[in-house]
Parts: structure tokens; C-alpha cells; sequence
């Protein structure tokens, strides 16, 4: 007790001298250099678990204080009053604090991080290429990558030192400021460097799905408006197939990192150079800043490709200062430090391990272990071998390990926390149970998402995707759930055409979709276009604009969000977004597809080891409802439809399930397929015949079988193979 009581106090001292340094720092009385020596390059100073009495009572004082302000219905007052109700016993039983702790841990991070981004941008830290430079001054020598595949290590400095050879290249080879270029390419070192050497020289990287090709892979391209593409040797025939099927509109210069010897296009539109030659000449030492001078904070990084709620896939911008706020935050959240070692098996053109993981390893100045492709086989056994302490996941990663088979060693392993997003209660449950992990970091956000308070639970509740406390709810109210007419696919608003907050429930949960309030110009999309559709106007009153998720979430009466559902026309599958339209519009695109209506649906999963249920489920998998052309023989529709779905879309976006209509698909007033009735019958055979009014009209129904590589007649049997696990997806 003598020894927490010392500790707590030495915290207490170092958050006092914190906010000194902070103090002088902005009034310039000391270095921002030496201020970030001292503080900023240290984000285990905040950590949960560790919280002076004295701040955490005057913190949830002052959040009781603004719940009291912001208290003008008794709708509000029940909402408090709800949350008093068993808060010892429901969240510190299985928080291991309690809910007053949480707030005050919450306050506390809230304000450091922003002391933090504060400071950086006193010290001129707004480019996401000064952010890694300064860390790469920091630990030269400390190792900043390693490959799975290759077993290459490259230390921050070798990593600089590459990034500069880029950086000298792209400048001679005339890319501006603010210019667009395009990374076509997998997990592995190279995508780092290069990516920073695109940022040292000022421009904007949009990073393109590897799994894409054909016309899919020419809209990404395309809506970048790239003129400069690097890509691999294991890529090449992608964008190959696609500029001789799809080309893009613009011209392309491919520039290849690789030992395949580029072809001599015959078209100048789409020339191919190796780009390994060209940087070999380039000097390795840093390019004046000059050339991305004025490139700041809230410039494009990233365009990250998103399927958004509507339409299809976008190039979401996202900015230099959410880059490295990410970084910020979840380092802290992830109490890394620069010891660690961070797995990083997701896809880096996607947020979570292009940003999250990324830049929180250069935050908290530890090493990255890149895997080229996630091998839930392989994964504890890279842990083991690369002594990893941390890593990125998605839902489907954690379902994917759980359902290997047990082993004595499973707990074996140095792996300390895991941040990511959808984690379902049964899985949350036995990655901490079966597999020992200490601290599982979950979230809740989208790529285009307006930043405003982070929803983030690294508390212990299960299968939440953040917290925010009632307080700030209640007095700043830049996020809301309201009421969603999910039959309709549509925001419910009143007679006075405004909209309304969820209702309070009993427990004192509400559920509804998630929206955010715009403070500040809204980056949003590439499209004017596509951002004006994402955002509601006149919402609670004339003149707001509120950026509307499409996904419903609940939350409950402490605070804590769970994850619903997608309310839009979009799911989730294999750590991918999914956009109906956009696969609609493939499948609509087959001769002898004369209709087609794409939406999600539910699988149960029982995939236990010990044979017991387990009601998780495991996002949402694609299923199509198809009206064939006049005079077609269903074996033979059967048969082009698989190729033409197999040769047009990727993988995670081909519907496993086929639903054959007699009829034409229901449509809304306005034109828009009616999904509601077909995501409630969903693949279940008895539900799907039971809508026809007779036996002779009743729909067809067929499922994509992974290992006969056909589509099969989904009985009755099939259906409980595949909801039992037997078969899986």
C-alpha cells in the first residue's frame, strides 16, 4: 500500500510538471524541443489504473457539474438518474473501476491529448512527415519495421534515410504540393518509406485496395484523379488487366517496385518505368521542407476508399492532424512504450492499420512487424516468434483465431493489448479467457467520420465500442443517436420536420443513429457530391448540418456504445465495408441478370470449441436477390452468373447467397429497392418459400459453396451446416 500511495504521488508530480511545460512551452519561455523531449515522446505518463484520488474527484465533480448545466428535461434527468442505478455493481465488477474512475480517466486523456496536439502544433509538428522525422530524431537507431516474409529490419533512421530517396525522386519527377499519387500495393516495408517519401515531398497518397481490379480498380484510380502510381511485381497483372479492360480517364506513369521489367506500353497514356534505378541515384539526406511548406494540418494525407452509406466506394480525405491524433490517442489508450513491438496483420490502406497502428508505433516510438496477408494459423506463432506485445484487428480477425483448434500453448505468448473494432461478446469473452490477452482497446469511427470526442472503450466492457460520459453528451452535444426508421432506411423526423433524439428505454439505454455535429468546414469526400449526401441539414434546428453514420448504435445508461447495425445501404464483411449498390451494379451488369437487389444478412454462428451455443454473430455476408431474363435455364443462369460475379468483384464482395425471384423486387416511392423483408428472411429456407404465395411461384434459393466452387441448392441440411459452422464462410 506504501509503495501505490508513492507511485500515485510521483504520477501526481509528473502531471503537475506536465502542465507546466505545456505552459511555458506556448508562451515560449522554454524549447518546444526540449518540451517534447521531456514529455510529448512519452505517452505512458497517462495510464488507466493509476489515478490520483485528488484529480479524479475534482474531474467528476466538474463532469457532475456539466451534467447538472446541461440538464433542461426531464428526459435528461432520467437519463442521470438511470446511470446511478447499479453503476458499483454492473461496471466495477467487470471494469475494475468504477464508473466515477472511468469519467475521470476519460477527462483526464480527453485533455491531455489535446495538451498534446496542442504542443505539437507549437513546435510546428502538423505535417505527418515532420511527426515521423521528429521520432526518427528522437530513436535513430531504434528498429522501426520488420517483415514476416523477409525478415528485413530497418531502423527509423534507414526508414528516414529510404523516404528521402523517394522524396528526392518524386520532387525531380515534378510532383507538387497537394498533388495526388497513388500506392498500389501490399504489406511490407516498401509501402512505409514510400508513402513517406510521397508526404516528405507534399503530396497527397491515396492508398488503393489491393484486392480490387477491373473497372473497380479504374474508379479508385480514377475519382483520385493519380497521375503517378506505385505499385508490386505481385500487383502488376491487376493493373495491367485493368488498363487494358478499364482504363482511367487520366493518364498514368506506373512506376514498379520490383524485379519485373516493365513493358513498353504502346499506348504514352499508361507508361511503365522501374522504380528501383531511379532511387539509387537520389541522395539519401533530407529535402528542404520548402517543398510542402504551407502543406498543414487539415491538408489531405490520405485518400482512404470507403463504401460510405450511399453509392459508390469514395476517396475519403483524411487530414495530417487525424493521422497523428490517432497516434496520440491510442498510444495512450494502448499504454505502448518504445520497447513494444506492434503486429500489424490488417491491410495498410485501410484506417486501423494504416493510421491507428502506424502512427501510434510512432508515437509511442516502438517497432511495427508487417504481415503481407492475416494467417489465423500463423498468427500466435508470428506473436511467439517476433515477440510482439501489441496488435491491430478487426471482428472477423479474433473469429477467424478463435475458431483454430485449442492448444496447451495458447496462452503461451507475449502479446499484451489489442486495439480494433467489432469484437462481439463471445469472442471479447474468449480472446481474454482462452488466450490471456490483458487489454483489448475497442473503438468506434468511420474513415470519413468528422472528428469530435473519440469514442474508445479501454475499460474491460465487453463488447463496447466506446465511452462518453452523460456529461458531455448532455453540455456539448456534438454526437447524438436519434430515431431511424429502419423499414423505410430513413431518419425519422417530427410534423415541425426536424428530428428527433432515440427514445430512452427502460434500462435507460437509447438506440438510434449515430450523428455528428459539424463545427468546422467538413473535408469529407473527393465529390462535393457524395459529401453533401452523407451529411444532414436542418436537423434539431434551421441552419445545423450533422454528419450522419448509417449505422445504429445503442447506448446504455453509463455511457458505454455498442454496435447495432448498418442502417444504410452498406455491411461489413472480412474486415471489408461492403457497398450494395456498387456490387448491384456489377451484378446488374450480367446478361442474364435482367434485376438484382444486394443487401447483407445475418449469420449465426454456434462455432464453439466446447460445443456449447454461442449466439455471436460474425458481421454480415452478401446475398442477392435476382430476377433472370425471359427464357433463361436456371442451371444456365446458375453458371454465367458465378463467373461473371467471380471475374467483376473481390472476394469479401461476392454474395454468398442467391435468391431467384419470380417477380420483380418491391421498390420504394422513389425507385430504391425494398430490403427490409429480405433481410428478415435472410438464406433460411423456411422463411424464404413461406413469402411466396404458391408452390410453383416460390423463390429459388442457392448458396456460393466454397469447396464444390458452384452454386448449390440451399436445403434445409445446407442451412444448418453452414449456421452450425460446418460448412464455413
Amino acid at each position: 500500500q506504501e509503495g501505490i500511495g508513492k507511485r500515485k504521488e510521483r504520477t501526481l508530480r509528473t502531471r503537475r510538471f506536465t502542465n507546466r511545460l505545456i505552459i511555458m512551452a506556448g508562451s515560449r519561455r522554454i524549447s518546444s524541443v526540449l518540451v517534447l523531449s521531456l514529455l510529448l515522446f512519452n505517452p505512458a505518463v497517462f495510464i488507466h489504473g493509476d489515478r490520483p484520488k485528488a484529480a479524479s474527484s475534482f474531474l467528476h465533480r466538474r463532469g457532475n457539474a456539466q451534467q447538472r448545466d446541461s440538464t433542461t428535461n426531464g428526459e435528461r434527468d432520467k437519463e442521470g438518474a438511470a446511470a446511478d442505478e447499479g453503476t458499483v455493481d454492473d461496471v466495477a465488477a467487470e471494469c475494475g473501476m468504477s464508473l466515477e474512475e472511468i469519467e475521470a480517466s476519460y477527462w483526464h486523456g480527453y485533455h491531455y491529448d489535446r495538451q498534446v496536439m496542442s504542443a505539437f502544433e507549437g513546435a510546428g509538428l502538423t505535417n505527418v512527415a515532420d511527426y515521423f522525422e521528429a521520432a526518427a530524431d528522437e530513436v535513430p537507431d531504434s528498429l522501426c519495421i520488420e517483415s514476416v516474409e523477409t525478415g528485413e529490419k530497418l531502423t527509423y533512421r534507414q526508414v528516414d534515410e529510404r523516404a528521402n530517396k523517394v522524396a528526392h525522386w518524386a520532387i525531380k519527377a515534378g510532383v507538387k504540393k497537394g498533388e495526388v499519387v497513388a500506392l498500389f500495393m501490399e504489406n511490407r516495408p516498401e509501402f512505409i518509406w514510400i508513402w513517406l517519401g510521397f508526404a516528405k515531398a507534399g503530396a497527397t497518397i491515396a492508398l488503393i485496395n489491393t484486392n480490387l481490379e477491373g473497372d473497380l480498380l479504374q474508379h479508385a484510380i480514377q475519382v483520385s484523379k493519380a497521375t503517378i502510381v506505385v505499385t508490386s511485381d505481385t500487383l502488376l497483372p491487376a493493373w495491367r488487366g485493368m488498363v487494358a479492360s478499364h482504363p482511367p480517364e487520366q493518364s498514368c506513369k506506373l512506376f514498379i517496385y520490383g524485379k519485373t521489367k516493365p513493358h513498353n506500353v504502346p499506348s504514352s497514356r499508361f507508361s511503365e518505368r522501374s522504380l528501383p534505378p531511379l532511387l539509387r541515384r537520389m541522395k539519401k539526406d533530407r529535402p528542404d521542407k520548402k517543398c510542402r511548406a504551407g502543406f498543414g494540418q487539415y491538408d489531405p494525407h490520405f485518400y482512404i476508399y470507403t463504401s460510405g452509406t450511399t453509392g459508390k466506394s469514395k476517396a475519403a480525405k483524411f487530414n495530417h492532424k487525424r493521422v497523428i491524433g490517432a497516434g496520440v490517442t491510442w498510444a495512450r489508450h494502448m499504454q505502448l512504450k518504445s520497447s513494444d513491438k506492434f503486429y500489424i496483420p490488417l491491410p495498410l490502406y485501410h484506417g486501423n492499420g494504416g493510421v491507428v497502428a502506424v502512427s501510434a508505433c510512432w508515437r509511442a516510438r516502438c517497432a511495427m512487424v508487417l504481415r503481407r496477408k492475416l494467417s489465423a494459423s500463423r498468427f500466435l506463432d508470428d506473436i511467439r516468434r517476433f515477440g510482439c506485445t501489441a496488435t491491430i484487428y478487426v471482428g472477423e480477425v479474433w473469429r477467424y483465431i478463435c475458431v483454430q483448434p485449442p492448444k496447451s500453448s495458447d496462452r503461451s505468448h507475449p502479446l499484451r493489448v489489442a486495439a480494433g473494432n467489432g469484437l462481439r461478446y463471445e469472442t471479447w469473452k474468449e480472446v481474454v479467457d482462452r488466450f490471456g490477452v490483458e487489454r483489448l482497446v475497442e473503438h468506434y469511427g468511420q474513415t470519413e467520420m468528422p472528428a469530435a470526442h473519440p469514442m474508445i472503450n479501454s475499460y474491460g466492457k465487453v463488447a463496447s465500442c466506446g465511452f462518453i460520459p452523460l456529461s458531455v453528451r448532455g453540455s456539448l452535444g456534438t454526437e447524438k443517436l436519434i430515431q431511424y426508421d429502419v423499414e423505410n432506411d430513413c431518419a425519422v423526423r417530427g410534423t415541425d420536420g426536424f428530428c428527433r433524439e432515440a427514445d430512452l428505454a427502460p434500462d435507460g439505454s437509447r438506440t438510434g443513429e449515430a450523428i455528428v455535429k459539424l463545427e468546422e468546414p467538413y473535408s469529407g469526400y473527393t465529390s462535393d457530391e457524395a459529401t453533401d449526401k452523407v451529411l444532414y441539414r436542418d436537423v434539431f434546428e434551421k441552419g445545423d448540418t450533422w454528419y450522419h453514420s448509417g449505422d445504429l448504435l445503442r447506448v446504455d445508461r453509463h455511457g458505454f456504445f455498442y454496435f447495432v447495425d448498418r442502417a444504410g445501404d452498406s455491411y461489413r464483411w472480412k474486415g471489408e465495408n461492403v457497398s450494395t449498390n456498387e456490387v448491384c451494379e456489377v451484378i446488374s451488369q450480367c446478361p442474364v441478370v435482367k434485376e438484382a437487389n444486394v443487401y447483407g444478412v445475418t449469420v449465426p454462428s454456434v462455432n464453439t470449441q466446447d460445443g456449447s451455443t454461442n449466439h455471436d454473430t460474425f458481421g454480415k455476408v452478401g446475398m442477392v436477390s435476382v430476377l433472370p431474363r425471359e427464357g433463361v435455364e436456371t442451371e444456365a443462369f446458375l453458371s454465367q452468373l458465378r463467373e461473371h460475379v467471380h471475374a467483376n468483384l473481390p472476394s469479401y464482395a461476392r454474395p454468398a447467397f442467391v435468391r431467384i425471384r419470380r417477380t420483380e423486387n418491391e421498390k420504394t416511392g422513389t425507385y430504391k429497392f425494398k430490403k427490409y423483408d429480405f433481410v428478415q428472411d435472410g438464406f433460411d429456407p423456411k422463411k424464404v418459400t413461406k413469402t411466396s404465395p404458391s408452390h410453383h411461384q416460390a423463390d429459388l434459393l442457392y448458396f456460393d459453396h466454397p469447396e464444390e466452387g458452384r452454386y448449390v441448392e440451399l436445403t434445409a441440411d445446407v442451412y444448418t451446416a453452414i449456421t452450425t459452422g460446418a460448412i464455413r464462410l
